[in-house]
């Protein structure tokens, strides 16, 4: 399969899967553990590459740390901006150009 047929694929089920996985609610409780326990004290930045819907970045921003999430989903990467208290950075490596500077 070619990587624009994938592309398209993932595009065309973003919404259900941010549906189902798409909120901290929905991961289990002690994948969240590992992530505090190993990233909780962390000094630097954290990327969650391949963030998806970001419910894991906005998690690990709550935490308190710096975590930037980044994804090849514009749909995917523009739904998670209210999900955390705390200021995060979601950006679309494919939309990231069509974004206004105040998004971005």
């Amino acid at each position: 399969m070619k990587k624009a047929a994938i592309r398209r694929s993932y595009t065309e089920i973003a919404d259900v899967y941010i549906l189902k996985f798409g909120s901290v609610a929905d991961v289990d409780p002690e994948d969240l553990a590992f992530l505090k326990r190993n990233l909780g004290d962390c000094d630097g930045a954290v990327l969650d590459a391949g963030c998806g819907p970001g419910h894991l970045t906005a998690y690990l921003s709550n935490l308190g740390l710096s975590a930037r999430g980044i994804s090849t989903l514009c749909r995917a990467s523009s739904t998670v901006r209210g999900h955390s208290g705390r200021e995060s950075t979601f950006r679309s490596v494919r939309c990231a150009a069509s974004m206004s500077p105040t998004t971005r």
